[in-house]
């Protein structure tokens, strides 16, 4: 159904911009500022309703232990706090007028990541260059609600910050 595709797609989003956040902890290279990612569809075969409903950015705030992601789209927002010390995260959602709260904490976040395994990641060697970075792509496959899906990824090793999804 649309419904499960849009909140499908969100969870996806969700999930990989908290791996852009898994780093080495101790090197701390960025832990304060702002990133915006752009979000694309490809290959997801949305009609152009429901496009229109799906996030086309999302913005990351991260301060020391503490990181925060706001995404919004044509039915609502999503904001996410995470504290990367007690591995909690607050999502805070008003979708068509239905505020939601959902607190997650670390072993709750440890289940659903043993629920949906351990996802594939292959490191390819195409680079480019995003935001004065040198970034790699990979190519992540993961299951969800039971269905295997393929994402690409840029990442760069050079602008770090702390593991605030774990």
């Amino acid at each position: 159904s649309k419904m499960k595709k849009i909140l499908n797609a969100l969870l996806v989003i969700t999930i990989l911009i908290s791996f852009t956040l898994i780093a080495n902890a101790q090197k701390d290279k960025f832990n304060e500022g702002k990133i915006t990612y752009d979000i694309t569809y490809p290959g997801m075969d949305l009609d152009q309703n429901t496009m229109a409903m799906m996030p086309s950015d999302a913005t990351l705030y991260v301060k020391k232990d503490m990181s925060r992601m706001e995404m919004k789209m044509g039915m609502g927002s999503l904001i996410s706090i995470s504290n990367a010390k007690d591995g909690s995260s607050v999502t805070l959602m008003d979708m068509m007028g239905n505020k939601m709260a959902l607190k997650v904490t670390k072993d709750d976040l440890k289940k659903e990541k043993e629920k949906m395994g351990k996802p594939e990641v292959k490191i390819t060697d195409e680079t480019k260059e995003i935001a004065g970075y040198k970034c790699t792509k990979a190519i992540v496959t993961m299951t969800i609600n039971k269905e295997k899906q393929t994402f690409n990824v840029w990442f760069t090793k050079d602008a770090e910050a702390r593991n605030t999804a774990n």
